[in-house]
């Protein structure tokens, strides 16, 4: 492995809408997983982002009824950058702008990690020793923001995974 090589990543996506911008697949090149954290829009796109790597998603508050075995409510993964939860951030039990509520509605898990989305804006914070992460909005983000996502990099195995925010050109 070479300096700038990593040991596992794992991609990190949102509010897509129904809209994939070209520049993930470039991004999300070489990642171990995908992980959309709900407004997918149509299962379609979940199809395109598996041709990059194997993709758990969740639902969002404007994806309908989708199949749940595909997109439920939330997910608890395993995974070798530690245990991730993921939720849209859309219900009441787990609201995305209540980092703490978030956290403690994963508590049985006992996560490393909180993905979420919903609100279309990037965030990184760590809160009660939780890393919790929105990737922000990768689909047409509006609201003046940039469209971006998540990049959750284990350098060497057993280190603590890198978090960090990637804007698509």
């Amino acid at each position: 492995m070479t300096a700038s090589a990593s040991y596992y990543r794992i991609g990190v996506i949102s509010d897509t809408h129904g809209f994939l911008n070209p520049a993930v697949f470039r991004i999300f090149e070489g990642v171990a997983l995908i992980l959309h954290a709900g407004d997918v829009g149509q299962d379609e796109l979940l199809h395109e982002l598996a041709v990059i790597a194997p993709v758990s998603a969740v639902s969002g508050n404007v994806d309908g009824a989708p199949d749940p075995r595909l997109r439920p409510l939330e997910r608890q993964i395993e995974t070798l950058a530690g245990r991730i939860a993921m939720t849209h951030g859309h219900l009441s039990s787990a609201p995305a702008s209540d980092h703490v509520r978030l956290i403690h509605h994963f508590d049985k898990f006992h996560p490393q990690i909180v993905i979420h989305g919903h609100t279309h804006v990037a965030h990184l914070s760590t809160c009660e020793g939780v890393t919790v992460v929105n990737p922000g909005a990768a689909g047409r983000a509006g609201l003046g923001r940039p469209a971006t996502v998540g990049i959750i990099t284990v350098d060497i195995p057993g280190a603590p995974p890198r978090l960090e925010h990637v804007v698509l050109s």
